[in-house]
């Protein structure tokens, strides 16, 4: 079961793109404060394939998503928009993992 909302709308993205970046290997995180939920967006470009490549790119970050937050006791109100970069397809899950999960320990907790 999913603990968070996809964010999909175009003037919330806008607004977290206007906030400050933190980069990893695999991807790049921006953030924002939300009073009700968490909600997070995954970003993939075009240059990183075609649509079967993208969306295998997208299930793979929302699986270690899950299972990161899963761990967690607190709750998390931000709206996080996550940029996935060419290199987080080509690694293990478990390396995957242990990235978004270090991440949002250091940030988010």
């Amino acid at each position: 079961m999913r603990k968070y909302l996809a964010l999909n709308k175009k003037s919330i993205f806008r607004e977290i793109k206007k906030s400050k970046p933190f980069f990893t290997q695999f991807f790049t995180v921006r953030h924002m404060d939300n009073e009700s939920q968490l909600c997070i967006g995954i970003i993939t470009s075009k240059k990183l394939g075609n649509a079967v490549f993208r969306n295998k790119c997208r299930r793979r970050m929302r699986s270690a998503i899950d299972l990161s937050l899963s761990t967690f006791q607190t709750e998390i109100k931000k709206n996080i928009v996550i940029v996935l970069k060419k290199e987080s397809f080509n690694v293990k899950f478990s390396e995957l993992f242990e990235c978004v999960l270090s991440v949002f320990t250091k940030k988010f907790c």
